[in-house]
């Protein structure tokens, strides 16, 4: 199955099956060999980030037009609706336990959800900083994050089991653009 964003909400593309028989899942239409279902999101905004669950069984959305993340049962087609802050969100990442749903405003917040309860906590970046990726650790017991306007890694590293939120803030250094922009920085104060 392959999801696209698009205005409005979501397109899931499936090949050889099916389509969902939720009533709420509207837009079906049938092509040669597939099926195209729309999952809706709010009107007039574009979705421009979407992540699977690792089960695939859920599908975490946002848009850069609205602050909130929509996370779907895919077999369903039943979206809830999370609500983050004030800004528009722009990054989604599972961590592969499917414990966990990270998310990034596209300015100076980032949050985590642990997914049994859906609580959520969250932090700011340094001034004039936003987060740009997040990749997660193997295990789950961590998010790596790049930084805009800066030359270090963050390491959001969880400490105790799921579905805790405890955690512990690491910069972690790139070798050898670390040390490219210092001597940079090193040169101008001369």
């Amino acid at each position: 199955m392959l999801a696209t964003g698009c205005m409005g909400g979501v397109a899931l593309w499936s090949l050889g099956r099916t389509p969902l028989t939720s009533p709420t899942a509207a837009g079906r239409s049938k092509g040669a060999s597939g099926w195209v279902t729309f999952l809706a999101f709010n009107k007039g905004c574009r979705v421009t980030a979407l992540c699977w669950a690792p089960d695939g069984q859920r599908l975490a959305g946002s848009s850069a037009d609205t602050n909130a993340v929509m996370v779907w049962d895919v077999a369903l087609g039943v979206g809830t609706k999370l609500r983050l802050g004030l800004e528009p969100v722009t990054t989604l990442a599972w961590s592969p336990d499917g414990n966990y749903l990270f998310a990034a405003a596209r300015t100076r917040r980032f949050f985590l959800y642990e997914t049994a309860t859906w609580t959520v906590r969250a932090w700011d970046t340094a001034p004039g900083a936003s987060v740009t990726g997040a990749a997660w650790a193997p295990d789950s017991n961590a998010v790596l994050l790049s930084m805009s306007r800066s030359s270090y890694l963050v390491a959001l590293h969880l400490v105790g089991q799921p579905p805790n939120l405890s955690e512990q803030m690491l910069p972690v250094a790139i070798p050898g653009v670390s040390d490219v922009q210092e001597a940079a920085g090193a040169k101008a104060g001369d």
